[in-house]
């Protein structure tokens, strides 16, 4: 899996062995080639990483796993920060409000939404059937002064809510 930043400089990638890479698109001269240049591989989680978010406004990575973590990254120093309360499946996607800082999970049927100091803020069952696991997570960054956060998920069924 991987993720950019909204300005391009920037690109995570999640690996099967559990690291985060972080890297730094440069260009060579005016009309040069982009090139990749690996700033730092972030060790935590011990399972595939299976997905991953760059937000440049709140300067984090957050990443998700096989081994049901959450961890989030600085994306300044390139450092752990904390690790979110352990699921009981595996991570399957991740959001960050860009607005906010709301982080929002799925694991399983489970959507939660969590501050950026790691408090949980709400947590929804998507779905009644177990089978029916959320694949993808996208949320509304459209006005700071709205009083409510949505989200949107995308199911294996092929469902969205």
């Amino acid at each position: 899996c991987a993720g950019v930043s909204h300005d391009g400089r920037i690109v995570a990638t999640g690996a099967e062995d559990g690291l985060v890479c972080v890297w730094r698109v440069s260009k060579d001269g005016p009309r040069g080639s982009r090139r990749l240049r690996l700033e730092k591989a972030l060790c935590a989680h011990t399972a595939k990483v299976t997905c991953l978010r760059v937000s440049q406004p709140y300067m984090m990575i957050a990443s998700g796993s096989d081994d049901c973590t959450v961890i989030i990254w600085d994306l300044s120093s390139l450092s752990f920060v904390r690790q979110l309360p352990d699921f009981p499946v595996p991570i399957s996607a991740i959001y960050i409000n860009d607005l906010t800082g709301e982080i929002a999970t799925a694991a399983g049927t489970v959507l939660a939404v969590w501050s950026i100091n790691g408090d949980c803020l709400a947590v929804a069952n998507t779905s009644q059937l177990p089978s029916d696991s959320v694949l993808s997570v996208t949320g509304s960054t459209s006005s700071d002064w709205l009083e409510t956060s949505w989200y949107v998920t995308g199911h294996q069924s092929g469902a969205v809510k």
